[in-house]
């Protein structure tokens, strides 16, 4: 499972896994992108009914750099961070880009296709554009 999710939502989660998974196996492997509550307040329960955290050194997790927090991961299925900058975000989303994906999962939100993705790389960086020529403030 990637992300531990808001609390209160255990058994929910559980049910919405079981249900994706065709399964009524326990968690067992447990991947938090980043460091924020809302990302891993379950994982206590999910670590008690015996899922073990996955580190990056562990398996091919993802690093390209700082964008939502300095600690963001990627997890690419190729078969199927606070201190963050909106600055990193289109390096970060052009390396994700190299990708050969379909969908991608994000963290929050809808499933989005990798021309989605790309639409929100040009977002960025034309924002981030238009601030940097604007800096300081004129």
């Amino acid at each position: 499972m990637v992300e531990g999710k808001l609390p209160g939502n255990y058994k929910a989660l559980l049910g919405r896994t079981h249900k994706v998974s065709f399964s009524d196996q326990a968690v067992r492997v447990l991947i938090n992108t980043d460091y924020h509550r809302e990302h891993t307040s379950l994982n206590t329960e999910l670590l008690a009914g015996g899922a073990k955290v996955l580190a990056q050194e562990q398996a091919n997790l993802l690093d390209f750099g700082n964008a939502h927090t300095n600690g963001d991961t990627v997890v690419f299925f190729p078969d199927f961070a606070a201190g963050g900058s909106l600055a990193g975000w289109g390096e970060v989303l052009g390396d994700i880009l190299k990708l050969d994906f379909d969908v991608a999962v994000p963290d929050t939100g809808a499933v989005v296709t990798q021309a989605d993705v790309a639409r929100l790389k040009t977002k960025l960086d034309t924002l981030v554009a238009r601030a940097r020529s604007n800096w300081p403030i004129k």
